[in-house]
C-alpha cells in the first residue's frame, strides 16, 4: 500500500507533456516519462519503424540488426498463423495460451483466425516493443532512456537476440540466397532469440514497481500521442 502511495503521488506530480486523462494519470504515465517531457520526438522515435541506418558507420546503430529481428518476428508469426489450429495443437493449450490471468479459470481458447487487419496491428506493436528494447538498450547508459530494469533472464536473453542479429546483419546482401543452408539456421536462431525475450518480458514478476517492467515501459511511451505533446 505504501509503495502504491508513493507512485500514486508522483503521478500527480506536473509535465510538460500536458495533462493526461484519467486513466493515463492512473496508470502513471506521466510520472514514469517526467524526465523526457522536453523529448517527445525522442520518445516516439525509440518506437518508431522507420530505420536509422548509416552504411558508412553501421556500428553506431542497431537499427540493421534490428530490421532483421523484426524479420524473424515476421517469420515467426508466419509459422504460428499455420500451427495455432485444434488440429495441431491441442484445446487445452489454446485454452491456456488465452489466459488472462493466472488464477482465474479459463473460459475460452485462443481464436486463431483473425482479421488481417486486426493482426497487423497486433504485430505492428509487437515490433514497435522489439524496437524500443534493442533503441533502449543501444543508449548504454540508463540515465538516456526511460527507468525500466531488465530482469537477469531478460538481459541474458536480449543479449543472445542483439548479438545474433549483428551476426546477421554481418552476413546479409542484397544477393543473399534467405534459404541457404547457413543463413536461415542463422536466421531461426534469431527466431528462437526472439520468442526467448519475449517469454522472458512476460515472465517478469517485479518487485519494487509495476514500472520496472520494460513492457510496462514500452506502453507508457506508446501512449504519448504523434501529432501533439498530450498523451
Amino acid at each position: 500500500m505504501r509503495l502504491r502511495r508513493e507512485e500514486a503521488s508522483r503521478i500527480d506530480e506536473q509535465s510538460d507533456f500536458g495533462p493526461p486523462n484519467s486513466w493515463l494519470r492512473r496508470l502513471g504515465a506521466a510520472s514514469h516519462l517526467k524526465y523526457f517531457s522536453h523529448k517527445k520526438a525522442f520518445l516516439r522515435g525509440l518506437i518508431s519503424m522507420e530505420y536509422s541506418i548509416d552504411s558508412d558507420q553501421p556500428q553506431h546503430s542497431d537499427d540493421d540488426a534490428l530490421r532483421h529481428i523484426h524479420s524473424a518476428f515476421d517469420s515467426l508469426v508466419m509459422e504460428a498463423k499455420l500451427i495455432l489450429r485444434p488440429e495441431i495443437v491441442s484445446w487445452n493449450a489454446l485454452f491456456e495460451v488465452n489466459r488472462k490471468e493466472l488464477k482465474k479459470e479459463r473460459s475460452k481458447p485462443f481464436h486463431f483466425r483473425l482479421r488481417p487487419e486486426t493482426q497487423r496491428r497486433y504485430a505492428l506493436q509487437w515490433k514497435q516493443f522489439l524496437a524500443y528494447v534493442v533503441r533502449a538498450m543501444a543508449l548504454g547508459d540508463p540515465s538516456k532512456r526511460p527507468p525500466f530494469k531488465l530482469s537477469r533472464k531478460q538481459k541474458d536473453a536480449f543479449e543472445t537476440l542483439i548479438g545474433n542479429a549483428r551476426r546477421l546483419a554481418g552476413v546479409w546482401t542484397d544477393e543473399c540466397d534467405p534459404e541457404e543452408a547457413s543463413f536461415a539456421s542463422l536466421l531461426d536462431t534469431v527466431k528462437t532469440d526472439v520468442l526467448e525475450l519475449a517469454i522472458s518480458t512476460l515472465d517478469h514478476f517485479t518487485k519494487a514497481t509495476e514500472y520496472d517492467s520494460v513492457l510496462v515501459s514500452f506502453l507508457m511511451v506508446l501512449s504519448v500521442r504523434v501529432d501533439d505533446l498530450h498523451w
